[in-house]
C-alpha cells in the first residue's frame, strides 16, 4: 500500500487511533485532566510507532536504510518505556 510494506489492517488501525486522539484532545480542552494529557501523548506514540512500523523503510529515501531502522526502533522502545509510566502513573502502582 502506498507502495511500501504497511498492511491495510495497520493503515486502518492508524486512521482510527488518529480519529480516537483527536477526540481525546478536544475533550482534553475543554476539561483539562492530567490523565487525558498522558492518554494523548501515548496515543501520539502508538500512531508514530504504527506509521514509523508501516512505512519504513523507504529505499528510494535519501536517508540511509540504517537511520531509519533506527527511527523505527526508537520509536518503538520510546512506546514501551512511556507505556510503562503512563501504567504506573494512571493505575497508581507504587513499588
Amino acid at each position: 500500500m502506498f507502495g511500501t510494506s504497511i498492511h491495510w489492517t495497520t493503515f486502518f488501525y492508524l486512521l482510527i487511533d488518529t480519529f480516537i486522539v483527536v477526540i481525546a484532545t478536544i475533550a482534553n480542552i475543554n476539561l483539562k485532566h492530567l490523565s487525558f494529557h498522558r492518554y494523548i501523548i501515548l496515543g501520539l506514540l502508538y500512531i508514530a510507532y504504527n506509521a514509523t512500523g508501516g512505512f519504513l523503510p523507504i529505499e528510494n529515501l535519501t536517508d540511509p536504510l540504517i537511520l531509519q531502522y533506527i527511527i523505527t526502533y526508537g520509536v518503538a522502545i520510546a512506546l514501551c518505556l512511556y507505556m510503562i509510566y503512563y501504567l504506573f502513573k494512571d493505575y497508581d502502582i507504587i513499588l
